[in-house]
């Protein structure tokens, strides 16, 4: 859809919350609303990157039969999954959110601090290898495992 018919969440919002009714309101925002499959979406960022999928998967450290069932979607990543993706991808923060949307998880929320610590590798362009170091020096769930016990 073309930027100039996309408005903008928080009026969207404010529209949602006057209206009588819901049924309408979905008609005359159809075009506004999140309709694309997590696999659509990865196919569409895979074509914006110019990236392949191995590659994505190998740069996401996870497994590559699992990470392929995703971008056919046989399977739904958890949330770490999908962070494991996003840095794959390279993606930016702002891009990471919009991913875990696409993929129905919870954005990553600075107050957390997991999140954080996964937040500020993502604005530093590090790689999940270099994530997951930090996450466990710091005793922190590294992405897709349990929680680090001190010694």
């Amino acid at each position: 859809m073309s930027d100039e018919k996309r408005i903008r969440t928080s009026k969207m919002l404010a529209n949602l919350l006057k209206t009588n009714n819901i049924v309408s309101f979905i008609k005359n925002n159809n075009d506004n609303m999140e309709t694309r499959s997590l696999t659509d979406y990865l196919r569409d960022l895979c074509n914006e990157k110019g990236v392949v999928q191995e590659h994505i998967i190998l740069r996401s450290d996870i497994d590559r039969t699992y990470g392929h069932q995703i971008f056919r979607g046989l399977h739904s990543p958890s949330r770490d999954k999908t962070i494991q993706l996003a840095f794959g991808f390279g993606l930016n923060v702002e891009e990471t959110q919009v991913l875990l949307r696409h993929a129905n998880h919870n954005a990553l929320y600075p107050k957390l601090k997991r999140d954080a610590v996964i937040i500020f590798c993502l604005n530093r362009n590090k790689t999940v290898v270099e994530t997951q170091e930090l996450l466990y020096e710091l005793e922190l769930t590294i992405l897709g495992g349990k929680h680090n016990e001190p010694d």
